[in-house]
Parts: structure tokens; C-alpha cells; sequence
């Protein structure tokens, strides 16, 4: 009987779109919906007198493909590959006199090109591997929940999987540390100045990828998928109202910036683990408090994420941590 406690999942970059290499890393998630959904069946019997049933040999697979969702608790460690298949650049630094603190910069940039291996292995009567090669990163949500941990979800498109290639050695980084609400150092600004009253915050980045690249002489599998759109960030601020800088801004569609601040341990001196989100051109799509009785006043808030006027990142994360390299 399979049980869900031994699930792996392992990855690795790949150098040529949708050419496999072996995993040589390992993630820990909490869910995943990984599926080759993209298998196409045409049948293409015709008329033929007395047949009841379409004959087998006229059943072609035309089209294949495959890809689903990675849901984790966001590490301290190893989460930069996620981003940079998601933003399609990075910036890396460390800090002096710390050589183990690194901040990697994500920023976006054209992600042709960056596809990678990924595997995950179930468990039957043996831990049976299911590879997906030449995926690609379409979006990612991260969610912070009131008393939660930072979270991700992470779509994944393929061209394609099999069950032949054996299951590689994982490699889970070393004690990594998770990002908790709880952490006093967590901060959300607003144009620069904390905010107090925040509940949650929800942001997703959509890639907008054609995912319908298929051409003669591919053998059903699609070409490297490239943004069909512009790129968008979107999301949700929960909040007891407090005063009207975020109702302001929403009523006069005000660009304002918001950066969000996720802090976990201490890695040397100074420097702790920590992902900073910064959108600097937001607009909000917003409401006017609405008191329904005696209790705290609520707030939703949505935004957009866009390129500031001036010019700059519409979305940038920092990612500081132990690791090296993303």
C-alpha cells in the first residue's frame, strides 16, 4: 500500500529544453499534483460496415505533456532554485566580513532557456519514479496566514514524462528553517512606513506562458513555452482597519510601494535568513471599511503589481540565505 510519508521529490536545471539530466537535489512538500495531463488521443477509424467498436490500431496519441502543482512550507535553504525558474534572472552577493550570508537578487528576465528535470517518486510496493523533463516554472502564490508559515504553491508545466528513468538519491538540504508569522522581525511597509493590523498576505506571479507550442516534426511534444503575455503579480492584503493610507490610496489609484519582509534564524553577526518582497509599483484594488457590529473593523485589500512610472522592478524578491549558490 502506498503511503504519501514516503514521497520524494528531486530536481535538477537542465541545459537543453526538455533533454533530462539527473536530479541531484531534493525538496520537501506538504502536497503535490504532478499528472500527465497533457496526453492527446485522437481516434481516426471511419465508416466500414458491421463494426460496433473502433478498431484499437486507430487510436494515435498525438500530443503529449504533463505538469501540476508543488505546495511547501517556503525553506531557508534551496528555495532559490524555485525563483530563479520563476524570474529568469539572478544577482548574487555576499556580505563582508560574512562569507556565509548571501543574498540572491531575483528579478525578471526572459526564462527561454531555463527548464529543468523534476521527479517524484511514489510510494507501492516500492518507491516507484515518475519524470518529468523540460519543465518550466508558469507561476508561484506565496501565502502568509495568521498564525502560519510562509507558503508556496508552485505551477509546473512539462513536455513530457516517463516511468523508465530510476529514481535518483536525494538530497535534501541541511536543517533548513521555515518563515513563521510569529517572527517579530516580520515587517510589511507601505511607501516606507510599517503597517500595522495586517492578517495575511497573498501574492501570485503568473508567467503567462503559451503552453500550446506544438509543430510538425516535434513527435506531439511542444516547443519551449515563452510568455504569451505580460507578465502579472496580483494579490490580497487581510487587515483590521487601522487609518486610511490604504483606502487613500486605493480611491485616487495612487503607485505606491510595499515591501514585505519574512525573517527566519540568524546565520552570522547581523544576518538572518530572510525573503523580501518588494513591489514598487502597486495599485490597489481595494474598499471602504464597512462596520457590520460591535467588533474590529475588516479590510481586504487586492493589488497589482506594475512597473513603477519612474521606471524599475514591478516585483522583486531577496532571498538571504546560507546557500551559495540559488
Amino acid at each position: 500500500m502506498g503511503s504519501g510519508l514516503n514521497t520524494v521529490i528531486n530536481f535538477a536545471q537542465e541545459t537543453t529544453y526538455g533533454t533530462g539530466v539527473t536530479p541531484t537535489r531534493s525538496v520537501e512538500i506538504t502536497s503535490e499534483t504532478l499528472d500527465y495531463s497533457g496526453k492527446q488521443v485522437i481516434n481516426g477509424a471511419g465508416l466500414a460496415g458491421g463494426r460496433v467498436f473502433e478498431p484499437g490500431n486507430a487510436r494515435y496519441v498525438v500530443g503529449k505533456g504533463g505538469g501540476g502543482a508543488l505546495t511547501m512550507n517556503v525553506p531557508s535553504k534551496g528555495f532559490g532554485f524555485w525563483l530563479y525558474n520563476l524570474f529568469g534572472q539572478v544577482t548574487s552577493a555576499t556580505h563582508a566580513g560574512t562569507p556565509s550570508a548571501y543574498t540572491h537578487t531575483f528579478t525578471a528576465a526572459s526564462t527561454l532557456n531555463k527548464s529543468f528535470t523534476l521527479q517524484k517518486g511514489v510510494q507501492g510496493s516500492t518507491t516507484d519514479p515518475y519524470t518529468f523533463t523540460g519543465c518550466v516554472v508558469n507561476s508561484m502564490q506565496l501565502t502568509m496566514g495568521q498564525n502560519a508559515l510562509l507558503t508556496s504553491q508552485i505551477t509546473i508545466d512539462s513536455q513530457d514524462m516517463n516511468t523508465a528513468t530510476a529514481l535518483a538519491t536525494t538530497a535534501y538540504p541541511t536543517a533548513p528553517d521555515y518563515f513563521s508569522f510569529a517572527n517579530v522581525n516580520n515587517t510589511l511597509t507601505v511607501g516606507g512606513t510599517p503597517y500595522a493590523g495586517i492578517r495575511s498576505f497573498d501574492m501570485t506571479i503568473n508567467n503567462q506562458m503559451d503552453l500550446t507550442r506544438m509543430y510538425l516534426g516535434a513527435g506531439g511534444k511542444k516547443a519551449q513555452p515563452v510568455r504569451g503575455n505580460y507578465a502579472t503579480a496580483t494579490g490580497t492584503l487581510t487587515a483590521d482597519y487601522v487609518d486610511q493610507t490604504l483606502v487613500n490610496a486605493f480611491i485616487a489609484d495612487t503607485e505606491i510601494a510595499l515591501v514585505c519582509t519574512f525573517v527566519a534564524a540568524n546565520i552570522a553577526t547581523t544576518f538572518n535568513e530572510q525573503i523580501v518582497i518588494t513591489l514598487n509599483g502597486l495599485r490597489l484594488n481595494g474598499e471602504v471599511p464597512k462596520v457590520s457590529g460591535p467588533g474590529l473593523v475588516p479590510l481586504s485589500i487586492g493589488f497589482d503589481a506594475f512597473t513603477p512610472v519612474a521606471g524599475g522592478n514591478a516585483v522583486q524578491i531577496d532571498y538571504q540565505t546560507s546557500d551559495v549558490t540559488p
